[in-house]
Parts: structure tokens; sequence; C-alpha cells
């Protein structure tokens, strides 16, 4: 079914605009035509509501296909439809295509789309845990989760009080940071041949505990992935601890740099772990300094508390590079986004937005699916070919 992004409510404004642009504001008929065709409410001085059958961009045509007027119909439906946001921002376009190197930066809002928690909602559980196992009883777990703690504090006092059954630890997290396989579409998929269509090396990493992301990359393919670069297993190598400044990037890894569910106790999760691991100028520190001054940077999933974290590192650092932010916004918001916006354009990061009232979250995915087929419209089929035969060249070298 196709996806909804058009507006149902908008103002009587911008109809009578389009009118005098297609010059028929003088056409009583037709508008008449054109509005019983369209709206529940034509009444309204300042607002229209769009029929209740009337979702798509194929059903607009639908409802007017009637009118002989073609001008009028396909300005109706451009100024309904909403889809600004999928469309790949020319300044990241321009960095695929030169020579500049690239990295992709990945936070918990793209495993959120395979039902993992996020932070907040990781915290809220370690509650309940300790609430099942009668650490907590009802009153004080509410206390709790009602009390201004960041999640940080949460997860650091669930540790302090598992420090002594570490397996406790690993049960838990293995059991809520993976998915649950009853997702329709991946993002990481869509990921993964967004990277395999750029015509340059991506670096990877991310502040992600759970291992979707490696799984993907690993995989081999299957029918409903058969578009992707062929890969074999394992040829993807994770890394997740000892990280050291003057270390060598390479795009055959994924820099985990807060560690995994497979090794817990070497991973960030306390307030103590943030502090000693973001201090530590030869470890992680310098590591990040370094893979933010040699790389353009495109965030994924990233929410404003994985960012502060990242702050200090981000901030200091010369417009030699380019960092991006793809962030969740609502259609119409702009004052709201133009907020988050000062707080990023202070770090050096640009945010982009994508619109969650039509798809929710999910349209992250159809924001990467758009990205891949206008890298894709851009190249060749020749480019397209070549890069497919130097893969497949590539890969036997590994085997």
């Amino acid at each position: 079914m196709p996806y909804r992004s058009i507006r149902k409510t908008f103002y009587k404004s911008e109809l009578e605009k389009l009118y005098i642009d297609a010059q028929i504001s003088e056409n009583e008929s037709l508008i008449h035509q054109i509005e019983n065709s369209l709206l529940d409410d034509i009444t309204s001085k300042q607002l229209c509501l769009l029929k209740n059958n009337i979702r798509t961009k194929d059903d607009i045509k639908k409802a007017l296909m009637k009118i002989e007027n073609q001008n009028i119909t396909n300005s109706i439906i451009t100024c309904l439809t909403v889809e600004n946001d999928l469309k790949l921002h020319p300044d990241i376009k321009k960095i695929i295509f030169s020579s500049e190197p690239i990295a992709f930066f990945i936070g918990t809002g793209i495993s959120n789309l395979l039902n993992i928690p996020l932070w907040g909602d990781l915290a809220k559980l370690a509650i309940e845990e300790l609430k099942k196992e009668h650490f907590l009883n009802e009153t004080e777990a509410t206390k709790l989760k009602n009390e201004y703690l960041s999640p940080k504090q949460v997860i650091s006092i669930f540790h302090s009080i598992y420090k002594e059954d570490k397996s406790k630890l690993k049960e838990f997290y293995h059991n809520k940071l993976s998915s649950n396989g009853m997702i329709v579409r991946n993002p990481y998929i869509l990921l993964k041949k967004l990277e395999n269509i750029i015509p340059k090396d991506v670096i990877k990493i991310t502040t992600n505990l759970d291992k979707e992301w490696e799984n993907v990359l690993n995989r081999k393919n299957t029918v409903s992935d058969k578009e992707e670069k062929p890969s074999v297993e394992n040829d993807i190598i994770p890394i997740f601890c000892n990280f050291t400044k003057g270390a060598k990037f390479e795009t055959n890894k994924l820099y985990k740099i807060h560690g995994s569910i497979d090794d817990i106790d070497n991973s960030i999760m306390t307030a103590r772990d943030y502090v000693e691991k973001y201090r530590d100028e030869k470890g992680l520190k310098g590591f990040l300094e370094e893979f933010f001054d040699k790389y353009n940077v495109i965030f994924f999933g990233t929410s404003l508390q994985e960012i502060e974290i990242l702050e200090h590192i981000i901030k200091g650092k010369e417009k030699r590079r380019k960092y991006y932010a793809i962030i969740d916004s609502n259609y119409g918001d702009d004052n709201l986004f133009r907020i988050k916006q000062n707080y990023y354009n202070d770090i050096n990061i640009k945010s982009i937005p994508f619109y969650i009232d039509f798809q929710g979250f999910q349209r992250f995915n159809l924001v990467i699916e758009n990205w891949i087929k206008e890298i894709e419209d851009y190249l060749s089929p020749n480019f397209i070919k070549k890069a497919k035969i130097i893969d497949e060249v590539m890969l036997d070298d590994f085997e």
C-alpha cells in the first residue's frame, strides 16, 4: 500500500493562492467541483479537511480525475505532499561524491526501530527488574522512576546492586538488547545498502551495545536482500574495547565505542564508566578526537543525550570536517526545530529533519530508501556494474 505523506488539514488561503496561480480564481463552478471532490468541510473560513478516504497522492489524483485542468491538479498534489524530508541533503550529496572521507555514526534510535529500548526505557526496565527480584517494592519502584535521575544514574544503581552477580547483568542485557525478529523492515539492511552504493569506503561507529548492525553486516544474502553486495560470514570485525589514540581506522571493522552485550564488564554503562572513559586522553577520548578530526560524519538515530556526551569532543574541533545529524521532527514545528538546531549549530553539527507525523519513526526507513535511489540514479549504470565486480574480487580475497 502506498505510504501516506500528504497533509490532511491545510489553510483555505493555500487553496485560494493555487486558484490564482492557475488562473481559475473566477471559475466558481470549477472551484466548487474541486472542493466537493476533496474536502469534508468546505464551509470553514480558515481550515480545510480532506475527505477520510483521501490518504495518498494517488487518492488525490483519483478524486480529481474528472478535473480537466491538469495544472491545478498537479499544483494541489504538490501543495499537500510532504516529501522534502526524504530527499538527500545537497551538502551530504556533495560529500558522498567528493574525495572527502565519510563515516556513519549510529545511535540508539536506529535499534529502537527493532523494538530495542532507548537508554531511558532501558533504565525503567532495570527498575522493573529490581522490583521483580524484590530489591524494590511497588512504591519504591514508582518513586525511583519519578525522581529526576538520569538513565546513567539509574543504570549505575542497577549495577551497584548486582556487582557481586555479573551473570544477572549479562542475562538482563542480552534479553533486553536483542530484537524479537518481528520487524518488517530492518533499518540496518538499508544502511548496509546505503554504504554499498556510496562510491568510497565508509567508516562505521556506534554507541549501541546490541548486535543488530554487526549481524546484518556479517550475514549472507537472502532472497529479500538480493540487491545487497554479497557478503561472507565474519567479514566485519566488531571492536568494542581497548580504543586508543593513534589507532588506524578500517572499513572492515565496526567500532562499538560503548562496548557490547558480549562483554558487559568492559562496556560503558554507569556514570563512573562515562567519566573514566571520556576523560582518557590516550584511550577513548583520544580515539574519538582523531575520528572526528579525520572524517565527515553522518549521525543516524542519535539522541540529544548521546550528542551531549560527545559535545566536548566535537565542539572544540575546527571546521575542517562536516558533521550532520538526521533527527526526527514534526511537520510545522519549525520554531521548535530551530531551537534544537541552535544547539546543534553551537557544536558544529548541521541538523537535518525527517517528519514523524506520517509513519512515526519508521519514516527513517523511507528517508534511507530515497537516498539510495537518488544515489543510484546519479551514478551511471557502468559505474555500478564496475563497483559490483570490484566488490566480488575483494570478497574473494576474504575467502
